[in-house]
């Protein structure tokens, strides 16, 4: 693509939005006011508005906030692992020099993503997530050159537009970049800007633009960047003149999507739900909160020339009538049970569909920790459909990238030779997708229960358990780390030194039997001889 062509899609893509922008200038004004405006471009900090008076009720932006760092937490957390990787051949999963291998690598990636701006940015594209319904993450690498690591970025999707390919992954995004002078001809020294003639403060649209070349092969090795398999290019949006292009070995935008309907690229979230609500809801807050100030300082009556002198409204103020009955208040004392419970209503409406009030664990004193985690589990489940979408659009591929990058550059250690050309999985260990697979855990000890009591009767129904995978699957169910269960071999072993010493006790009580035996057969015949003698 060259500069005109980006150019061109880049405005198509801007006006096909259109619709929908209207919308998300909605949700940006009531649920995450801060987040940037979509219409009204910022040139300078004194643009920027900071005092949203429009405002009148916290409900919204509070619900959607609880819920981004819910998902953070219990998802992604910054604190412990939340992933762990796992050969698709078990039999691999057995092996002592694979499974070390494959610590070594997960390790190596979680480190490398605790040590970048990962967890700062995530949060901004959960953020995003449940509120404008799409969230775009970029991945890159610090330097071109060396090994310095990663960095993060989440992309406020005012100003970037994406195209899907058939499988439903990003094909092609662009996005809009404002640029002083200055920070043009920092960021572009090779460009010749000999005909700029504006100031150095001026800003300048330049649409950044990624896409997939044609006919390159990816290879795994390091390339120079106008040869990889991703392009990208910085295009001045007023000349479509191109300031500079390079490469990418994978698409470094991550798109994901809360929800998803047929016939658009763009997902919806609570927030596209809850918005006629919250709307109201602010309605009714600002009415309600200007009656009570007339409630407060009532509007007065009287006649034409009830009052001799000046009305006189501060406090302790006096004012002087002909009359003692010329003045009284112009409207009745309000009824504020039916503003409150309208208000009441319209909270508790948005709570719910931002899942706050599945979040929050109810009043109860005499809960047991049982009931406790039971009822985690449930909200925690709440989560499936999004938890699909989030593994598929987001989290696999940035491992993905991770890993490619880090093997790229030699960090991790070469794979052994058994193990060269497995394929990976990754599996998710926070307490959202382990309350998940707690169904199944619970599932199989329930099964496990009525065969053992099935078994009293029927004891050839234990002959169907295989108890080897039984134990391992219920601890990948309970989240129970790798390194904490024996491979196949230390297994095997642990086995056979048990026979051995079974069949060594066996043999030592048979000799102690048999020695028992002649013990027994020695006394009788001397018995036998002193009962001859003395007849």
């Amino acid at each position: 693509m060259d500069g005109v062509a980006i150019r061109r899609r880049y405005d198509e893509l801007y006006s096909l939005r259109q619709t929908l922008d209207n919308t998300l200038q909605l949700i940006e004004k009531y649920v995450v006011p801060y987040r940037g405006d979509f219409f009204k471009p910022e040139q300078s900090e004194f643009e920027v508005e900071w005092r949203r008076r429009g405002i009148f009720d916290s409900t919204a932006p509070i619900a959607a906030d609880l819920l981004a760092s819910s998902i953070h937490s219990n998802l992604t957390s910054p604190m412990i692992p939340w992933f762990q990787l796992r050969f698709r051949n078990d039999v691999l999963n057995d092996s002592q020099n694979a499974k070390e291998w494959l610590e070594l690598v997960q390790d190596q990636i979680w480190q490398t993503l605790k040590e970048s701006d990962f967890n700062m940015e995530i949060a901004e594209t959960y953020l995003d997530l449940v509120s404008f319904g799409t969230a775009i993450m970029f991945q890159e690498e610090l330097s071109d050159d060396d090994w310095e690591g990663m960095t993060f970025t989440s992309i406020p999707i005012r100003r970037c537009y994406f195209e899907n390919g058939a499988d439903e992954k990003v094909i092609r995004i662009f996005r809009l970049i404002q640029y002083t002078t200055l920070q043009l001809k920092d960021k572009f020294p090779d460009y010749d800007f000999s005909n700029f003639t504006d100031d150095a403060d001026t800003k300048h649209d330049v649409v950044f633009a990624i896409y997939r070349r044609d006919e390159v092969t990816e290879e795994k090795k390091k390339m120079a960047p106008k040869a990889r398999p991703w392009a990208y290019k910085y295009v001045l949006h007023k000349n479509s003149e191109v300031l500079d292009e390079g490469g990418y070995y994978q698409m470094p935008a991550h798109v994901v999507r809360w929800k998803k309907v047929s016939g658009t690229r763009w997902g919806h979230s609570p927030a596209f739900v809850a918005l006629s609500d919250i709307m109201q809801l602010n309605t009714v807050v600002e009415m309600s909160s200007e009656a009570r100030a007339k409630e407060i300082d009532p509007p007065m009556k009287t006649t034409e020339r009830g009052i001799i002198g000046d009305y006189d409204t501060a406090a302790g103020g006096l004012t002087t009538v002909t009359d003692m009955d010329e003045m009284d208040r112009l409207l009745p004392p309000h009824n504020w049970m039916i503003a409150d419970a309208e208000i009441d209503r319209l909270q508790e409406s948005i709570r719910s569909t931002f899942y706050v009030d599945k979040l929050e664990l109810k009043e109860s004193p005499a809960m047991t920790a049982t009931e406790v985690l039971a009822r985690l589990d449930k909200q925690q489940r709440q989560f499936a459909p999004t938890l699909g979408r989030l593994e598929y659009d987001l989290l696999d591929p940035l491992i993905e990238w991770t890993y490619d990058a880090l093997m790229r550059n030699g960090i991790l250690p070469p794979p052994p030779e058994e193990i060269a050309r497995a394929d990976l999985d990754i599996e998710y260990t926070g307490p959202i997708p382990r309350s998940m697979k707690n169904e199944e855990a619970q599932g199989t000890s329930l099964w496990i229960g009525e065969l053992a009591g099935l078994a009293q009767v029927i004891p050839e129904l234990l002959d169907i358990v295989n108890t080897d995978a039984l134990a391992r699957g219920l601890g990948f169910a309970r989240g129970v780390p790798a390194t904490y269960m024996n491979d196949a071999a230390e297994v095997a072993a642990l086995r056979q030194q048990r026979a051995e010493q079974q069949a060594q006790a066996e043999q030592m009580a048979q000799l102690e039997q048999a020695g028992k035996a002649m013990k027994d057969i020695g006394q009788g015949a001397s018995a036998m001889d002193e009962s001859e003698t003395v007849q």
